[in-house]
Order: structure tokens, then sequence, then C-alpha cells
């Protein structure tokens, strides 16, 4: 910082008080430095939560799959002898769900569901890309699948954003952040 008086010989000199454009740049770089590591450590946080509350929501849903197992003798089935793929909750804006959005809503497996939960978890329409070995992959909420015609033995599948570890299920094949449990 500058210095108020600066003395020559006899005289006094006057010099304005202020910093230097070096002191000034310095500090705006140490500043911008310091918020960016303050908002990636937020954004990350921010993942984390999001994801900690998916698993919350997935809980509710293996709970009330596993009610509907215990009541019926099989697990919620599209309809008589159908295989497949389909969104388990509701997507009000799309329809779809899944990797790559391959599945679709399916009313009979969302009211065999509903039975047990007052209310269906709100799904929230995030998309997660996944860098697979050989492709990009998108998912979004959680893909329900009957493994036989009977639907003796059923499988969910959600993603994660940030976590890298399933709780309670295990890594889907190929996909690091996608998780899977199946009911048997």
């Amino acid at each position: 910082m500058n210095k108020g008086l600066v003395y020559e010989g006899r005289n006094k000199v006057r010099v304005k008080w202020g910093f230097t454009l070096i002191e000034l740049l310095v500090v705006i770089s140490i500043t911008s430095f310091l918020s960016s590591v303050i908002l990636s450590s937020f954004n990350d946080a921010s993942a984390k939560a999001r994801d900690s509350a998916r698993t919350m929501e997935i809980g509710q849903y293996k709970k009330a799959i596993m009610l509907s197992y215990n009541e019926y003798g099989v697990y919620p089935r599209p309809a008589y002898n159908i295989t497949g793929s389909y969104c388990l909750g509701e997507y009000p804006q799309t329809k779809e769900c899944g990797i790559n959005y391959c599945c679709t809503e399916n009313t009979i497996i969302n009211n065999a569901v509903k039975k047990y939960l007052s209310e269906l978890p709100p799904i929230k329409e995030t998309t997660i890309v996944l860098l697979s070995p050989f492709s990009v992959l998108s998912t979004r909420g959680i893909q329900y699948n009957c493994n036989d015609v009977q639907c003796s033995s059923a499988t969910i599948k959600w993603g994660l954003e940030k976590d890298k570890t399933c709780p309670e299920g295990k890594v889907s094949a190929g996909y690091e952040r996608v998780c899977e449990f199946t009911f048997r």
C-alpha cells in the first residue's frame, strides 16, 4: 500500500493513499479462487443430499413391493404373463424413466404400490449422465422389471448423482452409478 507522505530531502511530497494494481489483482484472484472452491463443495453437498433422499425413496418403494409380495405371492406386474421394464412412480411431464428412457409409466404397478404407501414418494426429474465403456447413458427415476412372466422375481434400478456405492443393492453391470436391487 502506498504511504501518505514521502520525504525528499527537506520537502514533503504528498502521495495519495491507495492500493497498487498488483495488490488489487492478487486480492481479486484469491477471492475468486476461494469462491470457486466453496461453490464446488456446495454443489457436491447438494448432489449427495439428493442421493440420500433418493435412497430413502427407494427404501419406501422396496417396503411397499415386499408388502405386495407378502399379500399376493407375486411382485406387482403390469398385466398377466407380461414382462418388461416400467417406471416406478409418477412422471407427470415425460412419462418416461430408466436407462436411456427405456420405460414408461404403468398404472397397475403404481396402484399396487400405492396400496401400501399413503402417497407415492415424489420422483425428482433429475438426469444423470453416465459414461459407460462404450457410450454415454442417461437415467431418470426408478426402473422396475418383472424378471419372469409370473413376476416371482423383480428388480429395481436407480441412478446416483455423486455416490458410487449403492446402499442395500449392488452396482448394475457396467454402470458405476446405477444401483440395482433384486427381490427374490
